[in-house]
């Protein structure tokens, strides 16, 4: 199987992986849970009184957040990929017949 790497966070090495051999369709419902999860929280910290809240509590949130939106993309830029090879593909074909 052929893999992408994910965007490391704490280390310099990478250890998560991005099946891109996975459907378009798994590909992008992942990715898209995450997007949507990161969104929540961004949308979340902006109704709160920044003021009262812990300093601690929104550093979780941010580091939460971005770490879902960082996935959330790294996982799309592999959906995007797909969609263009396919793409091109049925473009080639269509230029054959």
């Amino acid at each position: 199987m052929t893999y992408q790497l994910l965007t490391p966070t704490c280390t310099n090495r990478h250890v998560l992986l991005i099946n891109t051999r996975a459907s378009l369709v798994d590909l992008h419902a992942y990715g898209s849970e995450r997007m949507r999860a990161g969104k929540d929280m961004i949308d979340s910290l902006s109704c709160i009184t920044l003021s009262k809240i812990d300093y601690e509590d929104l550093t979780h949130f941010i580091q939460g957040a971005a770490l879902l939106l960082r996935d959330g993309y790294d996982i799309w830029t592999v959906v995007e990929s797909k969609a263009l090879q396919a793409n091109r593909q049925a473009s080639s074909l269509s230029d054959i017949v």
